[in-house]
């Protein structure tokens, strides 16, 4: 009697250690990808990487996102979390920070996350650095001359300047603003000096997490 009850246990035990291990199995999920620069191509090593879970609260909706991991890149710029996905989960989010990059955000639901499996999120983030465009009137400038200038900034968290005139011959003048970092961003500007229009076609290049100045002598 005592041999069979043992054997019930042990039968039921095994049983209940294989449904919670097939379980777990199902349950981790993983978001994993690389991460590399937009402009430059290279992986990203070091990167600071957070992912958020939003999920309800006492069955209410939240906007509150709570940290459940932080980890920094590999030399391979990978990045890996491995969670349990529950049905109170309403949204992830998974931000990416590096010196000298632009700050990178991501928002995604349940839905778009495979349960159980491997989900892959490649990222690029932006190299940004600061530009300093100082507008000048020389000793040649008259009170009647103008100089129009148009900058266009390809970063959307950057500020442009569309068509700022300045008149006369006492005008020095800096502006800034974060753009793109390693490679040429344009500019253009008119110049009228004597009833005659002068249009000039320029760039400005940056490197990453620097801050260069230009000067636009007219």
């Amino acid at each position: 009697m005592f041999r069979g009850n043992r054997l019930v246990f042990l039968v039921l035990l095994i049983t209940n250690l294989f449904f919670i291990g097939c379980k777990k199995k199902q349950t981790e999920t993983t978001i994993s990808g690389v991460i590399s620069s937009k402009i430059e191509g290279a992986l990203l090593s070091n990167v600071q990487v957070k992912f958020y879970v939003n999920s309800l609260a006492d069955n209410s909706f939240s906007s509150v996102f709570q940290l459940k991991e932080s980890i920094s890149t590999s030399v391979s710029g990978s990045y890996n979390f491995l969670f349990v996905k529950t049905s109170s989960d309403i949204e992830y989010k998974i931000e990416f920070i590096k010196e000298g990059y632009l700050f990178k955000s991501i928002l995604f639901s349940p839905d778009a996350i495979d349960t159980g499996e491997k989900n892959k999120r490649d990222v690029n983030l932006v190299p940004i650095g600061t530009v300093n465009f100082n507008i000048k009137s020389s000793s040649n400038t008259s009170s009647i001359d103008e100089v129009l200038f148009t900058f266009n900034n390809e970063l959307e968290s950057g500020q442009s300047f569309s068509n700022l005139l300045f008149t006369g011959g006492a005008v020095d003048t800096v502006f800034s603003t974060i753009i793109v970092a390693e490679k040429f961003n344009l500019f253009n500007y008119v110049l009228k000096r004597n009833g005659q229009l002068y249009s000039v076609l320029d760039s400005v290049f940056v490197s990453k997490n620097n801050s260069v100045t230009t000067e636009i002598i007219y």
